[in-house]
C-alpha cells in the first residue's frame, strides 16, 4: 500500500514539473555570432540622442563568454542616455540577468536594464553608477526622470564585469546584484501601474564605453504556475 502511495506521489511530482518546464522558455544572448562592429541580430537601436553614441558588438577576451559583447561607445555629448531594445520582447512580469562593464566611474556613467518601456521617453529603469556606487530604479515620463530609491553598493569597479538580475511578478520587484546585495520593493512605492507592461531591453550613459554581456531572459507572463513569483529556470533556448 505505502508502495503505491509513493508512487502516486512521486508521479504527481513528474507531472506537476514537466508542465512547469513546458510552460517557461529561456532565452540567451551571448553576441559571439554576428560580426564585430554590427547591431546584433535581434536588437533595435532606440533613435533618440542619437549623437550620444552607438551600439555595436565589440570584442572582450576578459568576458564570461568570450570573445564578443555588446558596446555602447559614448561620444562628447555621451552624458544623454541611450537604449538598445530587444526586438519583439514585450513583458511586465520577466527575470532577466545580465553582465555589465563600465570603463569609467564618471558621474553620468552607466548602464541597466529598461522594461515595462512604451517607448524612448517612458519606462523604467534599473541601473548601475560606478560614479555613485549605487543600484538606482528611476522611471521616466515624457523623458522626465523620477528616481524612486536606490542602494549603497559594496563596490562598482570600473573595467570589472558585474552581474545584474531584475526579477519582476505583478507588483512585486526584485534587483539583484553580484549575487549578494538586493534592491526590492512593491508596486506602492515604485507605481508599477503606470506602465503595465512594455518593451524590454538596455540603457547606458556618458563618455566611455559600457559594455554587456551574457543576457539571460524569461518571459514570466507565460507561466502558469504558483510556485513563486519569480519561477525556476527549467529550460533554454539557442543561444544567440
Amino acid at each position: 500500500m505505502w508502495v503505491r502511495i509513493l508512487y502516486g506521489m512521486l508521479l504527481t511530482l513528474a507531472v506537476a514539473t514537466a508542465a512547469f518546464t513546458a510552460d517557461i522558455k529561456i532565452q540567451e544572448w551571448r553576441f559571439d555570432k554576428d560580426p564585430l562592429g554590427s547591431v546584433p541580430t535581434g536588437f533595435v537601436p532606440g533613435k533618440l540622442n542619437g549623437e550620444a553614441g552607438r551600439w555595436e558588438l565589440a570584442e572582450d577576451p576578459k568576458a564570461s563568454t568570450p570573445r564578443h559583447v555588446l558596446m555602447r561607445q559614448g561620444t562628447n555629448d555621451g552624458a544623454k542616455p541611450q537604449i538598445i531594445f530587444i526586438d519583439g520582447l514585450e513583458a511586465a512580469s520577466l527575470d532577466l540577468t545580465v553582465r555589465i562593464k563600465t570603463a569609467a566611474a564618471d558621474e553620468r556613467q552607466g548602464g541597466g536594464v529598461v522594461f515595462r518601456a512604451i517607448d524612448e521617453r517612458n519606462y523604467y529603469l534599473i541601473w548601475i553608477s560606478p560614479g555613485e556606487k549605487r543600484l538606482r530604479l528611476d522611471r521616466l515620463i515624457d523623458g522626465e526622470i523620477t528616481h524612486l530609491q536606490d542602494l549603497t553598493l559594496d563596490s562598482v569597479d570600473p573595467d570589472k564585469w558585474h552581474t545584474l538580475r531584475v526579477m519582476i511578478h505583478g507588483p512585486l520587484m526584485e534587483a539583484v546584484f553580484n549575487n549578494r546585495q538586493f534592491l526590492s520593493g512593491r508596486e506602492e512605492k515604485w507605481e508599477f501601474g503606470t506602465y503595465p507592461k512594455g518593451k524590454v531591453g538596455f540603457w547606458a550613459s556618458g563618455g566611455n564605453p559600457t559594455y554587456f554581456d551574457t543576457v539571460r531572459y524569461t518571459n514570466m507572463d507565460e507561466s502558469t504556475s504558483s510556485s513563486g513569483p519569480f519561477g525556476v529556470e527549467t529550460g533554454s533556448a539557442p543561444k544567440r
